[in-house]
């Protein structure tokens, strides 16, 4: 199993992990049920969304992962139903699966592998604040030490 996601991948496989980009269940975990089209596909969890009641979504709101439950890929192939009891416990087991490969790879990130050149992470709130409080307080300066000579001139 692997933790990569795609957009979109050249074949999209029932039975395939995906994860929601977009819309109030962003993050959250689905497998595909059907494709309808080359636009939409049928994704169900077995918890809110059940095999019976799956929800359409388009693929652009979708990141495909490489994993395929082969479980709900034979048993639609089949026409042979599995209870979206099981189709929840081999998603979480899939969902805890690839959490554990994200936070190998953080691990591995901050034990001084260097990042990717161009990975630059933006300013801080904290270190914006201190720049602009800097500026403000030589730009204070600046205006009394002009506050200054105007009052000595006259």
């Amino acid at each position: 199993m692997s933790s990569k996601g795609r957009n979109v991948p050249v074949p999209i496989r029932i039975g395939q992990v995906v994860t929601s980009k977009a819309g109030r269940d962003s993050g959250k975990f689905y497998v595909v049920t059907d494709v309808l089209d080359d636009r939409f596909v049928l994704v169900a969890d077995g918890e809110a969304r059940r095999l019976n009641n799956p929800k359409k979504k388009n693929k652009r709101h979708l990141l495909f992962h490489d994993t395929i439950i082969d479980e709900v890929a034979e048993g639609m192939a089949n026409r042979r139903r599995i209870n979206d009891k099981r189709l929840k416990e081999l998603l979480d087991g899939v969902r805890n699966t690839l959490a554990s490969e994200k936070q190998a790879l953080a691990k591995e990130s901050s034990d001084g592998i260097e990042a990717p050149p161009g990975d630059i992470s933006k300013p801080t709130r904290a270190s914006r604040k201190a720049i602009n409080s800097e500026n403000c307080e030589e730009y204070l300066r600046e205006r009394r030490a002009d506050a200054d000579k105007c009052q000595n001139r006259t």
